[in-house]
């Protein structure tokens, strides 16, 4: 009995200690985790924007070589809200050299 962490002040410190530190590991583990989880997904967010932005400009590049009869038919399948954007887009890229 003289063993048990209530009647053995050292014993007692050394566990709390003990827990104390595998708490404090696991709560540094799990922010380095979180760290590492932020960091991927603002990765993954940045490649989904690259390809998306690759595209865009494949199909501007695709409307620009078209005839005119194909860029008309493409743009009534629009509807309204999209057509406005993508001759937003179309703008902007005949602006830049």
């Amino acid at each position: 009995m003289g063993n048990a962490p209530c009647c053995n002040p050292t014993r007692a410190s050394f566990e709390a200690e003990t827990t104390m530190a595998v708490e404090g590991e696991t709560v540094l583990d799990r922010m380095q985790q979180e760290k590492i989880r932020a960091k991927l997904m603002s990765q993954r967010a940045d490649e989904v924007h690259q390809r998306q932005h690759e595209e865009i400009i494949r199909v501007l590049d695709k409307f620009e070589s078209s005839s005119a009869e194909r860029r008309s038919s493409f743009l009534n399948a629009l509807s309204p809200a999209q057509r406005q954007e993508f001759l937003r887009l179309y703008d902007e890229k005949r602006r830049r050299p």
